[in-house]
């Protein structure tokens, strides 16, 4: 059996299709962690954190500004931008 260049061709293709759907897949599971983390009615209009929306909130903008944010809380306050 020998392998023809269209043949190692389609592999590549099959395999970067793999990888990008398993990165496609942890994003996504971030951006889950992330609404778990923080719920949407904790934000106002401008997209700031509202720490009077939720006890959750409120915790959470405690540990912001003492800079004791968890690894999971660190990926959501980067992924949300220098509002949170």
């Amino acid at each position: 059996m020998t392998l023809s260049k269209s043949d190692m061709i389609g592999t590549g293709a099959a395999a970067l299709a793999v990888g990008l759907v398993a990165w496609l897949s942890g994003e996504a599971w971030a951006i889950s962690a992330c609404r778990d983390i923080l719920h949407t009615s904790a934000f106002d209009a401008g997209g700031k954190l509202v720490p009077d929306a939720s006890p959750e909130a409120a915790a959470f903008a405690e540990r912001a500004a003492a800079g004791n944010l968890t690894g999971p809380e660190l990926a959501c306050r980067a992924r949300l931008g220098p509002a949170v």
